[in-house]
C-alpha cells in the first residue's frame, strides 16, 4: 500500500473509529457515572431505550446492505458473490429488526398463541426467544453443557467474529487468503472497524462482574445494541467504500 492511499483509508476511517468508541464509552460509562440504578434499569431493559435502539440500527443496517445490492445491480453485477452476499445480509439484518421487535407483536398489542408459549422462553413471537435454542430457560437460568454450544447468542458471537475480525484479520496476514478474497471480491470489513467488536465482547465480560446483580442483564442489552451500532457502521463503510477489494482499501 501507498503512503498516500494508507493516509486516505486512515482518513475515511477516522469518524467510524471515533463513532464506535464513544458509543461503547458511553453505553457502559452509564453504568459507572449514573448513581440512580433504577435509572439505568429503566434505560437498559427489556422494551427499553436500548433495544429499541439496536432494534432500529438492525433495520438501517438491512436496508443500507440492500443499497449496496440495488447499487450493484445497476452497475450490471447483480448476481456476483459480492452483491448476493450483500443481499443476504440485508434480509439477515431486517429479519434481526422485526425478531428484535417480536414482530410488532407488542405494538399492535398481538396475543401470543398458546402453541408458541409452550415453547418460547419469553412467551413473544418470535424466533430467537425459542426454548430449543436460547440461551436462557423460563426461569431465566443460562444453558449449561451441550446445549449452550448451539444458543443465537453463541451464533451471533460466530457469526461477527468470523466476518467482522477473524476474516479481515486473515485478509491481512495471509496473502494467499487475501488473494482468493480478493478474487470474489468479498466485502472485507476494516480491521479499524471490526476490532471493536472484540472490544464491546470484553469490556461485557470484564464489566458484568463489577456492577450489582439487577445491572448485569441491562448490560447484555447494552451489548448488543452496541453490536447493532457496530453493523450499523459495516454497512454504512461498504455503502460509502463501494469499490471490490483491494490490499490497499482496507486497514
Amino acid at each position: 500500500m501507498t503512503t498516500y492511499r494508507r493516509t486516505l483509508v486512515q482518513k475515511k476511517l477516522k469518524p467510524y473509529i471515533l463513532a464506535a468508541a464513544s458509543w461503547l464509552l458511553l453505553s457502559y460509562g452509564m453504568f459507572f457515572l449514573i448513581p440512580d440504578t433504577q435509572s439505568v434499569v429503566s434505560l437498559a431493559q427489556e422494551d427499553g431505550l436500548f433495544e429499541y435502539m439496536g432494534a432500529f440500527l438492525f433495520l438501517f443496517s438491512g436496508v443500507l446492505f440492500l443499497l449496496n445490492f440495488w447499487k450493484g445491480g445497476k452497475r450490471g453485477n447483480i448476481w456476483t458473490f459480492r452483491n448476493v452476499l450483500f443481499l443476504l445480509l440485508g434480509l439477515v439484518f431486517l429479519f434481526g429488526f422485526f425478531e428484535e421487535i417480536s414482530w410488532g407483536q407488542r405494538i399492535f398489542n398481538i396475543a401470543t398463541p398458546d402453541g408458541i408459549k409452550a415453547i418460547n422462553t419469553q412467551n413473544e413471537l418470535n424466533f430467537h426467544n425459542l426454548s430449543f435454542w436460547n440461551d436462557r430457560d423460563e426461569n431465566g437460568m443460562r444453558a449449561t453443557g451441550l446445549k449452550s454450544l448451539f444458543t443465537v447468542t453463541r451464533l451471533f458471537s460466530i457469526f461477527w467474529f468470523s466476518f467482522c475480525c477473524f476474516l479481515p484479520t486473515l485478509y491481512h496476514a495471509v496473502g494467499q487468503v487475501r488473494k482468493r478474497l480478493n478474487k470474489i471480491s468479498f466485502p472485507v470489513v476494516p480491521l479499524s472497524i471490526g476490532i471493536f467488536f472484540m472490544v464491546n465482547y470484553l469490556m461485557l465480560k470484564v464489566f458484568t462482574p463489577m456492577v450489582d446483580a439487577v445491572l448485569q442483564y441491562p448490560m447484555v442489552e447494552v451489548s448488543e445494541s452496541a453490536s447493532a451500532f457496530l453493523f450499523f457502521l459495516v454497512s454504512l463503510w461498504f455503502v460509502n467504500n463501494r469499490a471490490p477489494n483491494r490490499p490497499s482499501t482496507h486497514s
